[in-house]
């Protein structure tokens, strides 16, 4: 037996020149496709990406803030006077409602808001004047009570701020405004 003769060529079993050229193709078209895909799966998910942040700058861009003052006012009998003022700056916030939280005595709310400031009632950087009467249960402690802000942006984020009202500061202690529902827009990106 020769081992250089292979005998003749039989196409119908190893298939024609043009056999192997289409099954080439074939995989080099596969393989450059599984790497199209994967390359447009890498710049979808850089893309959502983007957009989480564009969002969150747009949420960080309205977001409304306020600052808060307190002045002590006058005595009557058991009753002390404080005086609140707020100031809404940075945007407006929608549906804006207030609660006093007592932590140290009786507070009775002398403004005449009820818990709901309207939102035609103030503008940006102008101050809004709340007004409390407290009488203190006990001698320990100087925190009065906490108000607590809850409201709105323009496109429905709800935040909430805590400002901790004490005798002897004049601006009170502050926690947020801290967001605790994203509106719809900021839901859609994670899906």
């Amino acid at each position: 037996m020769d081992i250089n003769n292979f005998g003749p060529f039989n196409a119908d079993t190893w298939g024609s020149v043009s056999d192997w050229l289409i099954t080439g193709f074939t995989l080099g078209s596969i393989i450059f496709l599984w790497r199209t895909l994967t390359s447009q799966k890498k710049v979808q998910q850089l893309q959502q990406s983007l957009s989480k942040i564009d969002t969150l700058r747009y949420l960080k861009e309205i977001k409304p803030d306020f600052l808060c003052e307190t002045r002590n006012g006058s005595i009557d009998g058991d009753f002390s006077s404080l005086y609140i003022y707020l100031v809404p700056i940075k945007n407006k916030a929608q549906f804006l409602k207030y609660a006093f939280v007592e932590h140290n005595g009786t507070l009775i709310d002398q403004t005449n808001f009820n818990g709901v400031i309207p939102n035609n009632s103030y503008q940006i950087n102008e101050q809004i004047n709340l007004h409390i009467k407290w009488k203190q249960a006990t001698s320990d402690g100087i925190l009065i009570a906490k108000l607590v802000l809850n409201y709105t942006d323009d496109i429905e984020t709800q935040y909430s701020i805590v400002f901790e009202l004490n005798l002897d500061v004049m601006q009170p202690k502050k926690t947020g405004p801290d967001i605790f529902s994203y509106p719809e827009l900021y839901h859609s990106i994670d899906e």
